[in-house]
């Protein structure tokens, strides 16, 4: 998220839990070279730990003084493990985290919040015909959560995924591909940039445009957006423009 306004102030609005955890840091694993995945486990005190798929959580670390912000990855059924796909930036909980071996066994307190969430709270999945979920570069996290618990489900309508990212920045290619042979799941990468991907997905050297939307989305489609606050916003008005049932959205700074 942006340094210039705290992710705890940023998201004032938004529901989160009342209690923080204690969850251990076992590994992390770098996806990008600036982008890394890490996997903490919750403690076994806190066995009311719970969370939907597309939440973020407040993450307090010990000489930290900033919370930090960064979504869920994993799903409720990982528990009690979970994951944090996390960007390097100046923004300090993030710089904490990329600070290498140091971090392992150590301790934050994580609570869970968010109202990004897959299913919305009172929404019928029975009205879409089509689900179509939109992601621009790190804004795939709290979508993966999505998809990855998508296969849970007894049945799925056609799904599209349309990720958005320069080449050598995307990541969660490989589980994009295992999860498109474990749904009716149909993805699309629009790539950006000089890195090279190898992968069975269809890669377009391109910038998403409204013309990629148009046959997907209709008074039947529920979207689901995530991605940069200025991509977002256009995606979200042409969703709406082209008569989306639902739009369910949320930007990453």
């Amino acid at each position: 998220m942006s340094t210039s306004i705290p992710h705890i102030d940023r998201t004032s609005h938004e529901p989160r839990q009342l209690r923080y955890h204690s969850a251990i840091i076992k590994h992390f694993i770098p996806l990008t070279p600036s982008v890394s995945s890490f996997k903490l486990t919750v403690r076994p005190e806190s066995d009311i730990f719970t969370f939907l798929p597309g939440q973020w959580l407040d993450v307090s670390i010990p000489d930290v003084k900033q919370i930090g912000g960064f979504s869920l990855t994993s799903t409720p059924a990982d528990l009690p493990d979970i994951e944090l796909v996390i960007q390097k930036s100046e923004n300090p909980p993030a710089r904490w985290f990329h600070q290498g071996d140091g971090i392992l066994g150590k301790s934050v307190n994580v609570r869970v919040g968010g109202s990004f969430t897959f299913p919305a709270p009172s929404l019928s999945l029975e009205r879409f015909e089509r689900w179509v979920f939109i992601a621009g570069g790190v804004g795939l996290n709290p979508i993966i959560s999505m998809l990855s618990h998508l296969v849970t489900l007894p049945q799925c309508p056609p799904i599209h995924v349309l990720y958005a990212s320069k080449a050598e920045q995307a990541y969660f290619i490989d589980r994009l591909e295992t999860l498109s042979s474990q749904l009716p799941l149909h993805v699309n990468l629009y790539l950006t940039g000089k890195g090279d991907i190898s992968s069975s997905l269809r890669s377009i050297r391109r910038q998403l445009t409204q013309g990629d939307l148009t046959p997907l989305v209709n008074e039947r489609t529920l979207v689901y957006v995530c991605g940069p606050p200025k991509m977002t916003d256009e995606i979200v008005d042409i969703s709406k423009d082209l008569g989306a049932a639902k739009v369910m959205y949320e930007k990453w700074w």
